[in-house]
């Protein structure tokens, strides 16, 4: 067993806490602040530069639906 030192089984050396973790949380955190502005207070400003690049108005519909399912006021 690499890692380990005798027959006690505790490693050699210290693990330290990740970098990663944090990051990873903290990005996510964000999309899921960016979604949530996007479904419940934007009112067409992103839907129109998504409308712009893609030429169609399928996402506004996604975004329509999930602020009815979701409770929120749109029209």
């Amino acid at each position: 067993m690499s890692g380990f030192t005798g027959t006690d089984l505790t490693p050699t050396r210290t693990a330290r806490p990740s970098l990663l973790a944090p990051l990873a949380m903290a990005l996510l955190a964000g999309i899921a602040l960016l979604l949530l502005y996007a479904v419940a207070f934007d009112q067409g400003q992103l839907q129109g530069l998504v409308r712009a690049a893609a030429g169609n108005s399928m996402l506004h519909e996604y975004f329509h639906d999930a602020r009815h399912i979701l409770g929120f006021p749109c029209h």
